[in-house]
């Protein structure tokens, strides 16, 4: 295969730097068709070099060398003359060029003996590859291209330590066998004998790999007799015979990315630059042309041919990272801090639904979809429509995207079947025969199922961890991020309709309510869960958004790092090898779709992870957690809080803290949370054992940071139920009401969001609950952004607590894109002031979600969770969730909203955490898997 370079290619000779002793050539191609085609960049290269290229295009071709060799130039009188600028340009001339105008040479391939020989040579000297005329993959510049041979880490640390060993033990059994012959003392090689097995087992635990690659363990007992040897002869075969490792490299501001040649197109590899990235010269390898580049992800070693060429390589990987330029705040996260980035935000799943679909239908490109569940069948629009509506399935819009050429990738989570009911593998079997590339992955299948213990760290406690992210990115260039996942049960609007009596909205296992029975045959999607007509479904609040610009690209890395890890592993092994997954580059597509969805102009943006050895990094990354400790510490005036779950220690105590500096110092702060009423499993607590432990776990967190206010000041204020410590605090959750043929009905809405607010200007948003599962980072992957700008933060909190007090008006609750300022002063809603939390609307609040709990509480005398039910025994004895027929009509016209308290004493007395034996999930699911 030949480059086509073509007459629009040319190079000029620029200059030369004394310090470095290089040439400076400028090349530059032109397409007349395609402006995108236009490409420039510098070549920087050495007299031996220039000259290397001679000696080889005058055996290839047949040219006479104008650069003779050392002893024609010894006669010639040039032994200390270097070459100059005029000597390069003769060689172009002479050997490359037909045609020269003002300094700049035209590369032609016709009448130069062997064209493809020629090409070979010029496109290595120029570096220049099949990947170098993508426009895609160069709008950001394109810095450096050649062959090296990439080693993992593990092998340079592994050569390295063995170095060592080796010249401390090849010594002692030198020295010591010696003074043995000498002396006639056997007893002294017995001696080394046993030190060198010592020394062995040290090398064995020095040298153990912290990835998973394959590297070869020398066994302790053989390394005394052998291991000097063997370690000699690797390291003779990595300097001088290894070819294997052999790449075409390629380096761009934001990765590096190896092929098997520069005519490829399919990188075999992509290592990710991120403001964590460092790159180093490896001196105290044996070979001292070692380059090592590490970032949170992966580390590897660049072996170049020489000194020059190290040092271009580091100036240039140098010159990358300070490209990718901003500031990450005490290197808290993988991503830089992006201003003036474009976001959306999404309050529930149907504007959000429908913008994917927008979005998905626009897509040219490229689609990447990551996961924890996902309905093929899923329809993302819903107009009541039946006909119009099934048109707008996701493995339908998928499958037309594949039809346009787009490229779509899907990461999902493959769950532990006895435990989870997502069938990802009958998602796996719809996806696939329409063209979508997916891969199923956690910690049980990252070994490839039986091969796990081969694979050194594997730690069969990471079986129960997820990958959690709910990711879809079009185009590289736009990215949703957030809490809600493609799947069946999440679409809602602000309404929280509990009935869908005849299948327009909800149909099929869409209609879901966990509460009453959980997913099964999902293989079946049209087929009810629950009897529509006689049970409510069970509405579901979350929060999404969407982001653009370079927000977007740092998902795209944090998706392509996944992507690109997770194949890594399954080509670990012989029987995956001939995967036909290729890894994936960022690219910068041109597209106006961000200007579409995207209104808002946000001052910061930041993405964050909680990512681990069994799920990408080598290093936990654990930015989510650091970001909420820090914003929770910062805050000034309130912090508002909505999650599926409020179990961690450690945001307890911050948030305790701050609320207790509050106190000491009277200040007007407050504190809202709004979390579910029921952990989402089947069944009461005294029927499921897990909905007892999450519940224990989520009310023992609350104790907590009441218990610290009390304590913290019990003499000025005395109990918990003080009026001051009451409006410090508000534990909240949601709760509707509804006609399902003429009964009254009641269900909670189910709080799923992953959200926190801080002062109406900075905000989370993303996958992330609130439990160590996805703050401690070594545990499910999470993904979340961190947006700060006033008008984004104040609107999304305008538009949750005009929902959830039932004050916005029905005209208005249907356009998203209305003024929330407008809607505010038509219900007029009490603003939460910059300066201080008002009395008027902490009022509002805490009354409105006190009145709602007692109404529904007079509706369903036999409702939970209420505070009179203490333990297990009179929750079961409770009546059922049935209205009473004296007070239903004149009772439910008081309901306002869906906002209710949280009984705290509900199950107080309960202690016991032992699961039911007879429960085989919770008998050998961990109590870590809760928390």
């Amino acid at each position: 295969m030949m480059l086509v370079l073509g007459s629009a290619f040319k190079v000029s000779v620029h200059g030369y730097d004394d310090d470095f002793g290089m040439f400076e050539l400028r090349c530059f191609r032109e397409d007349d068709n395609d402006a995108n085609l236009n490409l420039r960049w510098t070549v920087w290269k050495t007299d031996e070099e220039v000259v290397a290229l001679s000696n080889k295009v005058d055996k290839q071709v047949g040219l006479r060398n104008p650069f003779p060799l050392e002893s024609t130039r010894r006669c010639w009188g040039l032994s200390k003359r270097k070459l100059s600028v005029e000597d390069v340009g003769k060689f172009l001339r002479g050997v490359i060029a037909r045609d020269c105008e003002n300094g700049s040479l035209s590369i032609v391939g016709n009448n130069m003996g062997n064209p493809l020989a020629v090409d070979r040579l010029l496109s290595e000297f120029f570096e220049l590859s099949v990947s170098s005329l993508r426009a895609e993959l160069n709008r950001e510049g394109k810095f450096r291209e050649g062959y090296l041979r990439k080693t993992p880490v593990s092998y340079v640390y592994e050569l390295r330590m063995k170095n060592i060993l080796l010249v401390v033990q090849v010594f002692i059994l030198i020295l010591l066998g010696v003074f043995a012959v000498l002396e006639h003392v056997y007893w002294l090689l017995a001696v080394a004998y046993a030190l060198l097995f010592v020394l062995a087992l040290l090398d064995i635990y020095l040298t153990r790999p912290t990835e998973p690659t394959r590297t070869m363990v020398l066994p302790g007992f053989l390394f005394p007799l052998g291991g000097p040897l063997l370690v000699l002869g690797y390291v003779l075969y990595d300097m001088f015979l290894r070819t294997r490792h052999k790449r075409w490299v390629t380096l761009r501001p934001s990765y590096l990315a190896y092929f098997e040649t520069n005519y490829d197109s399919s990188p075999k590899g992509v290592f990710l630059l991120d403001h964590n990235t460092t790159v180093r010269s490896s001196s105290c390898c044996l070979n001292p042309f070692v380059l090592q580049i590490s970032n949170g992800s992966q580390t590897i070693s660049l072996h170049t041919t020489s000194l020059s060429s190290r040092r271009k390589w580091e100036r240039a990987i140098r010159a990358c990272l300070y490209q990718l330029g901003g500031q990450t705040e005490d290197g808290q996260s993988f991503a830089p801090i992006r201003r003036d980035t474009p976001a959306q935000w999404y309050a529930d799943a149907k504007f959000l639904f429908r913008d994917i679909y927008h979005a998905l239908n626009s897509a040219q490109h490229e689609i990447f979809i990551a996961g924890w569940m996902i309905s093929p069948e899923l329809r993302l629009v819903r107009t009541g429509n039946e006909q119009e509506d099934s048109k707008t399935t996701l493995e339908l819009v998928l499958h037309q995207a594949v039809k346009r050429g787009v490229r779509v990738h899907v990461l999902l989570y493959r769950e532990v079947d006895f435990a989870l009911e997502n069938n990802s593998h009958y998602v796996k079997t719809r996806l696939v025969p329409l063209g979508v590339q997916i891969i199923r992955h956690a910690a049980q299948s990252r070994a490839v199922g039986a091969h796990a213990h081969l694979l050194p760290g594997w730690n069969v406690g990471d079986t129960w961890w997820s990958h959690h992210e709910k990711l879809v990115v079009v185009d590289q260039s736009i990215a949703f991020v957030g809490g809600i996942d493609l799947a069946f049960g999440r679409y809602d609007d602000q309404d929280h309709h509990l009935t869908d009596e005849n299948e327009r909205i909800w149909p099929g296992k869409d209609y879901y309510n966990v509460r009453i029975r959980d997913f099964i045959n999902l293989e079946e999607p049209h087929v009810d869960l629950v009897d529509r007509h006689d049970s409510g479904r069970m509405p579901w609040h979350d929060i999404h958004c969407c982001v653009g610009g370079d927000a977007a690209r740092d998902v795209v890395s944090h998706f392509i790092a996944r992507w690109n890890h997770e194949l890594h592993q399954l080509q670990s092994f012989r029987a995956s090898r001939k995967s036909v997954y290729q890894f994936l580059l960022p690219a910068r597509y041109e597209t106006s779709l961000g200007e579409q969805l995207l209104p808002y102009s946000c001052t910061r943006i930041q993405a964050l992870r909680s990512v681990g050895p069994w799920s990408l990094s080598r290093h936990v990354d654990h930015s989510i957690r650091t970001k909420y400790l820090r914003l929770i510490d910062r805050s000034e005036h309130f912090i508002y809080i909505e999650n599926q779950f409020f179990n961690s220690n450690i945001i307890a105590t911050a948030l305790a803290n701050r609320l207790l500096r509050a106190l000491d110092n009277n200040e007007q702060f407050k504190l809202f949370v709004v979390l579910p009423q029921w952990p989402a499993f089947e069944g009461m607590p005294h029927e499921n054992p897990m909905t007892k432990i999450v519940l224990h776990f989520q009310h023992k967190t609350m104790d907590s940071v009441l218990s610290r206010l009390r304590q913290g000041s019990i003499e000025a204020f005395g109990t918990i139920e003080d009026a001051r410590i009451a409006k410090l605090v508000s534990f909240c959750s949601l709760r509707k009401a509804e006609y399902l043929q003429g009964k009254l009905v009641s269900e909670q809405v189910y709080v799923h969001s992953k959200l926190m607010i801080v002062d109406d200007e900075k905000c989370i948003i993303g996958s992330a609950n609130l439990n160590d599962r996805s703050l401690n980072g070594d545990r499910d992957s999470e993904f979340c952004v961190f947006i700060e700008d006033n008008a984004f933060v104040k609107d999304l909190r305008c538009s949750l607590f005009i929902e959830h007090l039932g004050l916005h008006p029905k005209d208005c609750q249907r356009c998203r894109m209305c003024s929330l300022e407008r809607r505010s002063k038509n219900c007029d809603i009490p603003a939460i002031s910059k300066s201080y939390v008002s009395d008027p609307f902490v009022a509002l609040w805490d009354d409105t979600s006190v009145a709602n709990a007692e109404v529904l509480e007079t509706l369903f005398p036999g409702l939970q969770p209420r505070n009179s039910y203490r333990n297990i025994v009179q929750a079961a004895e409770g009546a059922a969730d049935t209205p009473d027929p004296n007070s239903t009509a004149h009772a439910f016209q008081k309901l306002t909203g869906n906002l209710v308290r949280i009984p705290l004493y509900f199950l107080r007395d309960e202690r016991a955490l032992l699961p039911s034996f007879r429960d085989p999930k919770t008998f050998i699911l961990p109590y870590e898997n809760f928390i």
